[in-house]
């Protein structure tokens, strides 16, 4: 074949994957053809925010190592190798914010189009034509890239799969492994965890080739040559690996031993439910089963690699071994866990599934190839008692109350498995090949077509109108709080788009929601008032003054009206901004106490009096005070005690039912309100009239700020249940002494931490001690990879609060340095580099070698 043809093909592989998603675009209404983005569940929660931070990265004001977008600050490397370091990413530096979704629709497309341009290069290695195309775009649309494709940075490794697969079959045929090398690194570095399933499919396809009999040099020297470039690819891969590995340490991403379980995922013959056009469901995405459908004539074609004759029966064998082995993989929990990395996934089971189409598309590829060799009476045979088998399996699936599953949808399938079948036999002639070719191609299109509207119907997409409204305008008040403060600070938001607003708006903030933020940080955050469900913590409606104050929250953007201790600055389309007059720096000095003082009280109010009595026990007074004894109300509830808590249940479920707490004001401060909750079950809340929002929710159950309230006025808090029942432990009400608030203000003021130099990786400053104290609190998470430096001299740490950094600080003026480098990075560098010196010479003697 000329290289103009094969370049045209080629582009016929990208082209076409891109087209046919545009369609399915287009039928479900997503920009530019309807009313909303490609944003929905962790696309629209998590990745438009770390993408949106991104820009900001790529723009130099950020580091890919450390951030304070993030609850109180943290490790970026492990939340950065796995969601950003796609080099394709670099297509959205060209989206503002407020257009980011289009780049992400883009980028998508880009992705895609790649996965059809790289399988039909592996695919086209040895002959070229239109047909490679068809399993190419079968490729890149299958399910899984349907489905999945919000969860972008997985696709980087379906896009590199066939380019580790053509290496490994370099390999097999004597051929340097620089190519897999590279493919398999490049796997790992755009996604570890989608590169350590590729890993694991490499080593299944080459045993899969051994067995087969694909070798053409001895089992040892091509042995050699596998297991050596799987080494060297993770060698290459360390300078990211180690100190991701460092990373991950004490977050949500632990490790279970329960690979030796054999226990099913499955009823054994639920997976050839799957098998099916447009066979998924929003339950799928959460329970369901693998997502392996990637075309009837692939499936046809890959049920004729085992009956034909022109493929030998030694490679049929070892090909079933591989299909038997994915899918016990699928069926059996233990297995199911090692693909996943020795983690549960939550939402999106068998995230590996596309190396099983992979596989399939393989084998179909290569029976398409053996066809004109094949007697065309027993292939007219064969085709019938497929059909005959596959219309049975439509009929017995139609009986299994499959939701995902219609009448229509089988029907449609049993349709295109038998018309892709008779029109694969017709290719084989030379005078009907070019109208079969082109029918088949139609049809091909056609169904993957289908199969993606099917599947992209049973998702929530989010408004184009709705964004453009939760972004533009707070984008805005964050812009003009940073154009007029350069310092050093933190800032929070008391209306919320997700838990990754900082990331999204680039501001320094209190909320985050990945799988990479620390366990103890989170803990800390939900201890003290702030929302933490386990998966997430955020600001939220806030805890109280006092927490702004401890941790540097110097503005408070709102919809409502904040009380004393803040000034209002400036309002911009009906958002406030408040400064907190209270808002320590990141960095003062505190009594040695805060080191011995836990976080283990159950009553969050009575906590944030020990929190800071510890870091100035000299001021006597209590900074929240117990308000008087409170009445309870009920209407259309009937009370009783459980457990320790208050079960109030509605009398008539079908009318309104009420709880009210009635206390009187004992003085003018700010009032908060906490109530204990072991089942949550929702309630809407109100104060004196004024709603306060819903509590006992997913997403708001925190400490309340109620307001202020004249001396002796009655406050009414009233929970309307908005289900049958609700459970209340012992309420907590408390007023913040703003008195004491100035008094700890004034005595904790000499010792701040001035002239800050801040960078997410590098503080400086000067801190002037008259001996009174000798800690330095930073409300920076303790980490090991913080290097404290006084006057230049490294200094030990310590934790305060169970979750602060700390260090020692002799009286004087001093100058302040902290530094951080991610745990591993240098292990990881050494490692990289010298992996690096292996790959170059084995370059040097494989030139070497061709020359001679």
């Amino acid at each position: 074949m000329d290289k103009k043809k094969a370049v045209v093909i080629s582009l016929g592989a990208f082209c076409l994957p891109v087209v046919v998603m545009l369609g399915i675009y287009w039928a479900r209404g997503i920009y530019p053809f309807g009313p909303s983005y490609i944003l929905t569940i962790d696309m629209n929660n998590q990745y438009v925010t770390f993408f949106s931070y991104l820009r900001e990265i790529l723009k130099g004001e950020h580091s890919f190592f450390y951030t304070f977008s993030k609850t109180l600050g943290g490790d970026m490397t492990g939340l950065s190798a796995y969601y950003l370091l796609s080099p394709l990413n670099v297509v959205l530096c060209f989206f503002s914010t407020e257009i980011l979704p289009v780049g992400i629709e883009i980028l998508t497309l880009i992705k895609l189009g790649l996965c059809g341009l790289t399988m039909n290069l592996f695919l086209s290695r040895k002959e070229s034509s239109w047909m490679t195309v068809l399993f190419s775009v079968s490729y890149a649309l299958m399910s899984y890239g349907i489905v999945y494709q919000q969860n972008l940075m997985w696709l980087d490794g379906v896009l590199l799969l066939p380019l580790v697969l053509w290496g490994i079959h370099k390999i097999m045929e004597g051929k340097p492994f620089l190519l897999y090398v590279f493919a398999l690194t490049g796997s790992i570095l755009t996604n570890y965890y989608i590169g350590f399933m590729i890993c694991i499919f490499s080593a299944i396809y080459f045993c899969y080739l051994l067995l087969a009999g694909e070798r053409q040099e001895k089992v040892g020297k091509t042995l050699g040559k596998f297991a050596g470039g799987s080494v060297l690819a993770a060698g290459l891969s360390s300078f990211l690996l180690l100190p991701v590995f460092f990373s991950l340490q004490g977050g949500k991403a632990g490790f279970s031993l329960d690979v030796l379980s054999l226990q099913k995922s499955f009823h054994w013959s639920d997976f050839f439910l799957k098998l099916f056009i447009g066979s998924f469901d929003y339950r799928e995405i959460q329970t369901g089963l693998p997502n392996v459908f990637c075309g009837m004539g692939v499936l046809f074609l890959a049920c004729l690699f085992f009956l034909v004759k022109g493929i030998s029966l030694q490679k049929k064998l070892a090909a079933a071994l591989v299909m038997v082995v994915l899918y016990l993989s699928f069926y059996i929990d233990g297995f199911n866990l090692i693909w996943h990395g020795l983690n549960y996934p939550a939402w999106f089971p068998y995230r590996y599934s596309f190396v099983f189409c992979a596989f399939l598309i393989l084998l179909a590829r290569e029976a398409a190839g053996v066809l004109q060799k094949e007697p065309g009476k027993r292939l007219l045979l064969i085709t019938g008692v497929l059909l005959a088998l596959f219309s049975g399996l439509a009929y017995w699936a139609l009986h299994q109350n499959a939701t995902f599953l219609t009448k229509e949808k089988l029907l449609l399938s049993t349709g295109i498995f038998a018309g892709s079948g008779l029109l694969w036999l017709a290719y084989r002639e030379k005078k009907s090949q070019k109208a079969a070719g082109i029918l088949l191609a139609l049809l091909c299109l056609g169904e993957l077509f289908l199969n993606g509207r099917y599947c992209l119907e049973e998702f929530h997409y989010q408004g184009t109108e709705t964004y453009a409204q939760e972004v533009k305008d707070p984008q805005a008040a964050v812009d003009l709080v940073k154009e007029q403060d350069y310092g050093f600070y933190r800032m929070e938001k008391t209306f919320s788009r997700g838990q990754n607003d900082p990331m999204l708006f680039g501001y320094r903030g209190l909320s985050h929601y990945s799988s990479t933020e620390k366990d103890f940080v989170k803990y800390f955050m939900g201890q003290t008032g702030f929302r933490n469900n386990g998966n997430w913590s955020y600001y939220n409606r806030g805890s109280t003054y006092a927490m702004d104050a401890l941790l540097g929250v110097k503005y408070v953007l709102t919809k409502d009206t904040l009380g004393q201790g803040y000034e209002k600055m400036q309002e911009y389309q009906g958002i406030s901004v408040y400064e907190n007059q209270y808002a320590l720096p990141i960095g003062f000095l505190a009594d040695s106490g805060v080191t011995k003082t836990g976080i283990d009280e159950e009553k969050k109010l009575k906590l944030q009096n020990q929190i800071w009595q510890a870091l100035s026990p000299e001021t006597e007074e209590e900074l929240f005070e117990p308000e008087g004894a409170f009445g309870i109300r009920t209407v259309n509830v009937i009370p009783s005690e459980e457990n320790g808590e208050t079960h109030y249940r509605k009398t008539d479920p079908q009318k309104p039912g009420y709880i009210q707490y009635i206390f009187t004001a004992q003085n003018t401060d700010p009032v908060f309100a906490y109530i204990p909750c072991s089942q949550m079950k929702k309630v809407t809340a109100a104060v004196n009239g004024r709603y306060l929002g819903a509590y006992f929710d997913v997403y708001q159950y925190d400490i309340m700020r109620l307001g202020s309230f004249e001396k002796g006025e009655q406050v009414t808090l009233t929970f309307s249940l908005q289900e049958e029942e609700v459970f209340m432990g012992e309420p907590e009400f408390y007023s913040q002494n703003m008195d004491a608030m100035q008094q700890y203000y004034d005595s904790l003021k000499g010792g701040f931490l001035r002239d800050i130099q801040g960078e997410d990786t590098k503080i400086t400053g000067t801190v002037d001690n008259d001996g009174t104290r000798d800690t330095m609190l930073f409300t920076i998470p303790s980490d090991s990879s913080w290097r404290v430096c006084i006057d230049g001299e490294e200094t030990g740490t310590e934790t305060a609060f169970d979750t602060f950094l700390t260090v020692k600080v002799p009286k004087g003026t001093h100058k302040i340095e902290l530094r951080y480098q991610p745990a591993g990075w240098k292990g990881g560098i050494l490692t990289s580099a010298c992996s690096l010196g292996i790959l170059g010479f084995c370059l040097v003697y494989c030139h070497r070698k061709k020359r001679k």
